[in-house]
């Protein structure tokens, strides 16, 4: 009741099959969000499930978002399925997921069309002053397409303090996923490093394995710029992949381009 202990159930919360459309796990309005935390499998699951958003929840930690109670696996994970949202408007629309097993925010199969990461906290406390890590990758795209992750210039997404990368993509079907408007191993003002911890071919942002190709970090404008910077792998890594573009980021500055902060890989 304190919500802060782990008192697990075997899952958390499902969305399954087609069947299950147009639902909302929290909300974007005050008060609106749930603690989803502790659970012995995801927190939350959507599973060939379509049009549900998840807005507003603490995935992974207790309810101060200050201290980690993990969900063992995934904070969120789409299954297939097509236009869920994870995130929402401000100013109370994105979720904090840190603290969980495995990945923050795990989205896979080539039937994954369309799925939207939108301004949400993921690696990081409540407040952005310390990493409370997922134990992979903040966000792990397996062979999804035309996934769009990123926020805002006023509100980016930010993904750090992860122990694994702070976004991953990889799978053969894995084509036209985009990341705009994200600080990825920077704390929410974007100026200071929670660094993403992976090493070697891991990193801030990695592109993975063949057959992937069309995907885009960054753009051609200011609004679309990715901050990579801070990380303890490289900046950006692509591995044995073609056709990718990494365009209009600032890696290993603060969010003005002004100072060095670092990536050491």
């Amino acid at each position: 009741v304190t919500g802060e202990h782990d008192l697990g159930n075997p899952r958390g919360v499902v969305l399954f099959t087609s069947a299950a459309h147009h639902n909302v796990i929290g909300g974007v309005g005050q008060g609106e969000g749930n603690v989803i935390s502790g659970n012995d499998q995801d927190g939350v699951e959507i599973l060939n499930a379509s049009d549900n958003q998840v807005a507003g929840n603490f995935i992974g930690t207790d309810t101060n978002g200050d201290e980690a109670v993990p969900n063992t696996l995934n904070g969120i994970n789409i299954e297939g399925g097509s236009r869920n949202l994870v995130g929402g408007a401000l100013p109370f629309g994105d979720n904090l997921i840190s603290g969980n097993g495995r990945n923050g925010i795990a989205i896979s199969g080539k039937t994954a069309v369309g799925n939207v990461v939108h301004e949400n906290l993921i690696g990081i406390d409540a407040i952005s002053t310390k990493a409370l890590p997922n134990g992979r990758h903040g966000i792990f795209v397996d062979g999804a397409v035309s996934t769009r992750i990123g926020g805002t210039q006023e509100r980016p997404l930010v993904v750090s303090g992860n122990k694994g990368s702070g976004i991953w993509i990889e799978g053969a079907s894995a084509t036209d996923n985009r990341v705009t408007s994200s600080y990825v191993g920077l704390d929410l003002g974007g100026n200071r490093a929670i660094p993403n911890e992976g090493t070697g071919l891991q990193g801030g942002v990695v592109i993975s394995g063949r057959g992937v190709h069309g995907n885009v970090i960054g753009g051609a404008t200011a609004d679309e710029r990715n901050v990579i910077s801070g990380n303890v792998g490289d900046g950006v890594v692509l591995s044995q992949t073609d056709d990718n573009k990494i365009v209009g980021n600032y890696i290993g500055t603060d969010r003005f381009g002004e100072h060095p902060v670092g990536n050491f890989g």
